[in-house]
């Protein structure tokens, strides 16, 4: 297991763990990860995946989180927030 992950208790935690990632502004992002692995992704990395893991979510009520992430600074988070988008409308 790995050594960040063994200290996690509530596996039923992650969607609101993915909420409160995609609101991150860069600021944001380099203090909370500060030491951590997550900073080597970088902001643009963690928002990525976070709007894939969304998308494969299935779950329609996480649209609004993905039109916010639809509107990032980074071209990188806005494709993948439009893909997510397009793959719970069955459009991905």
């Amino acid at each position: 297991m790995c050594p960040w992950n063994r200290k996690r208790k509530r596996p039923g935690a992650l969607a609101h763990e993915l909420e409160d990632r995609a609101s991150l502004d860069d600021a944001a992002f380099r203090d909370r990860f500060r030491g951590s692995p997550l900073k080597r992704a970088k902001r643009r990395g963690l928002l990525r995946n976070v709007a894939v893991a969304l998308g494969n979510s299935g779950e329609p009520s996480k649209r609004p989180i993905l039109e916010r992430l639809a509107t990032d600074g980074d071209p990188v988070v806005r494709e993948h927030a439009q893909w997510a988008m397009n793959r719970l409308t069955g459009a991905g």
